[in-house]
């Protein structure tokens, strides 16, 4: 039995209170509070390892706190961009191909080979879209540059570190 739609609701307005937007985008720890009194049957966790490395999340261990609740893992990479002129933010994120950003892929990949699991990989294709970008107007008619060889390179990537494991 789940918990009733009052105590989500309330535990939703508790962690949307600490973040900008209201989105369910939020550490791993707050994720798990909301999660914890639902069957990890019913309901998963799908953490983005390029939004953890920008959260600055200690992603082996959150990784591990997810436990049965970790569902699907989204496969993207960021680094920091230059200060553009006009920009607000001292070093924008980006996000990149696959190992070519500053998340450990090699390492996250083992951490969750390790714990067994066994769930889908999703490779999230933003390239060359800073955050801010993709939050405000998605990617409409453009797309990035290359995205199909990029895409294609990506998965070849990955192949080549799980075929190690």
């Amino acid at each position: 039995m789940g918990l009733p739609l009052s105590v989500v609701v309330a535990r939703y307005r508790l962690v949307t209170r600490h973040i900008v937007v209201p989105v369910l985008g939020l550490n791993i720890s707050g994720l798990m509070y909301l999660l914890k009194e639902f069957d990890p049957q019913e309901v998963g966790a799908y953490p983005d390892l390029g939004h953890l490395e920008l959260d600055g999340e200690d992603s082996p261990m959150g990784l591990s706190m997810m436990g049965n609740y970790l569902t699907v893992v989204g496969i993207k990479d960021v680094c920091y961009s230059q200060r553009l002129e006009n920009s607000s933010s001292i070093c924008p994120p980006s996000f990149v191909k696959v190992g070519a950003g500053i998340v450990d892929l090699e390492n996250r990949l083992a951490d969750l080979h390790k714990s067994n699991f066994n769930g889908p990989l999703t490779v999230h294709t933003e390239y060359q879209f800073d955050e801010t970008i993709i939050c405000q107007v998605g990617y409409a008619d453009t797309s990035p540059p290359n995205l199909e060889k990029w895409a294609k390179e990506d998965i070849q990537y990955l192949r080549k570190i799980l075929s190690i494991l």
